[in-house]
């Protein structure tokens, strides 16, 4: 698997990784992954039918979302998290009327309750991508590595793509998906009532329908906003997603 060097240009030595210290979740690391991968924190600190939780986290799409860790190169791809996901995806109503006793209804409404794991890792292996394979969960596989000033986050592999095939079809879409597939495997695309999200580690772009198909892309740090009326606004659109990719 690809491996993160970097080198401090000033004496040319490469920077030493040090132990991930994520389990802990008091320190400030934590926050910093969090922040990082789009998390908010929707509960902390609770238990839920005999089951302690310490966070019960949404990603920038209201999906709920867990965190799981490889604790060493050779260990278990998944812990706790795979069970806490069948816990709640087979309990929902009794999660949602947990939830309810803090949130108003609209907000509920707006949570996707269809559980993402987010395993981090120093490394991963062949082994690993197929395991997630086998499982029928949104997981994404992200490899983490802490240098004394730094944090490095690298997507490294995701189980799936989720279109559901409800979003309205047409062939500039069709030419679009295929186009993000191309660009790199690690890229997701997925699927809500009204937009579909992409992402890599966290969503950059966006599509969605007004009068006629919108992407909507993170490039240079600003959103760029592109409806796609004719083949020209295909290929305009095309270039964005190059662009916010690179």
């Amino acid at each position: 698997m690809s491996k993160i060097k970097l080198i401090n240009l000033k004496t040319k030595k490469p920077l030493k990784t040090k132990k991930i210290e994520i389990l802990d979740f008091s320190n400030d690391l934590f926050e910093v992954v969090r922040n990082s991968l789009g998390l908010t924190v929707l509960k902390q600190d609770f238990t839920f039918l005999d089951e302690k939780i310490k966070y019960l986290l949404l990603d920038e799409n209201k999906t709920i979302t867990l965190l799981d860790f490889k604790k060493e190169n050779f260990g278990s791809i998944l812990g706790r998290s795979l069970y806490l996901v069948d816990l709640l995806t087979n309990n929902l109503g009794k999660l949602k009327t947990y939830l309810s006793e803090d949130l108003p209804k609209d907000k509920i409404l707006e949570i996707d309750f269809n559980p993402r794991i987010i395993v981090l890792g120093t490394n991963f292996t062949k082994y690993d991508h197929y395991a997630i394979k086998q499982i029928n969960k949104e997981i994404d596989l992200v490899k983490c590595q802490v240098f004394p000033d730094y944090l490095v986050l690298e997507k490294e592999y995701q189980s799936q793509n989720y279109l559901e095939n409800k979003f309205p079809k047409s062939e500039y879409l069709k030419e679009i998906i295929e186009h993000l597939l191309m660009l790199g495997d690690e890229i997701v695309i997925k699927e809500f009532p009204h937009y579909i999200a992409i992402r890599r580690i966290t969503n950059f772009a966006y599509l969605y329908y007004e009068d006629t198909l919108v992407l909507r892309v993170l490039v240079d740090g600003k959103y760029q906003t592109k409806k796609i009326k004719n083949g020209k606004d295909l290929n305009d659109a095309l270039k964005l997603l190059e662009d916010a990719y690179v």
